[in-house]
């Protein structure tokens, strides 16, 4: 799931998209040819970002509607307890920091998979840590981040399906990011592990997500349910469900 943002919009009966492997010209699985207008551009908008953020946020919401039907409470929440939250924020920074120096950029492939691994340490901890239902859900959460993690490794970022875009409703032309978390590549013939990458269209949302995006959002939800649940309605604080 990323931001797709473009400098040129696409033609209706030969569709346009930019490229890593070239400015020049992208190879699609027929050994079809699109030739992009305006080369790769660079520009992220907030715009874009919006509905990532709305599904996150959907997600949020189906997690508490899971833990209201349970008979969980609000005050469940606080029986979460991570470990290592700092390694999140040093991961955040890492990933982000190319977006500001072309010196830096120039590293943004091990600083991403730097970054990523980080979270993937912070997972696992985790789930050593955590009991109960909760245990459950962050295995789940661990399950979405390795799958993303290694369809992006293994092919410098996140392959994306042109047919998966334009199926999600988005008319743009599909453009690379400068580095971090908005890195996205073109999914071709030599594209590894395809099927874990962007090729789910969200049509509703505008956007396309990879298996391991409905994972981590899944998980996320599953989580807050299961904290509610920690404390029922009708219970005291002192005595959480068991």
């Amino acid at each position: 799931m990323r931001a797709y943002i473009s400098a040129s919009r696409p033609t209706m009966t030969g569709q346009t998209f930019t490229s890593p492997f070239s400015p020049e010209k992208v190879e699609g699985p027929g050994n079809e040819t699109f030739l992009p207008q305006g080369g790769i551009s660079t520009a992220h908008t907030l715009e874009e970002g919006n509905p990532v953020l709305l599904m996150l946020t959907s997600m949020i919401g189906l997690g508490l509607i899971a833990g209201f039907l349970a008979r969980g409470t609000l005050a469940g929440l606080k029986e979460i307890h991570f470990k290592l939250i700092w390694l999140l924020f040093v991961a955040l920074i890492v990933a982000i920091l190319p977006l500001f120096s072309d010196a830096i950029n120039k590293h943004r492939r091990v600083l991403l998979l730097g970054a990523m691994a980080g979270v993937l340490v912070f997972l696992i901890v985790n789930i050593l840590t955590i009991r109960g239902e909760m245990r459950a859900g962050m295995l789940v959460i661990t399950l979405g981040w390795a799958l993303n993690f290694t369809v992006i490794a293994l092919n410098r970022g996140m392959p994306l399906s042109r047919w998966a875009y334009a199926r999600s409703g988005q008319t743009e032309a599909i453009t690379q990011g400068t580095g971090g978390f908005y890195r996205a590549v073109v999914a071709g013939p030599r594209t590894k592990l395809r099927a874990l990458g962007d090729v789910i269209p969200v049509r509703i949302f505008h956007q396309v997500v990879s298996i391991g995006d409905i994972f981590l959002m899944l998980g996320i939800a599953f989580v807050i349910a299961a904290a509610m649940r920690t404390i029922r309605r009708g219970a005291s604080a002192e005595q959480p469900a068991q």
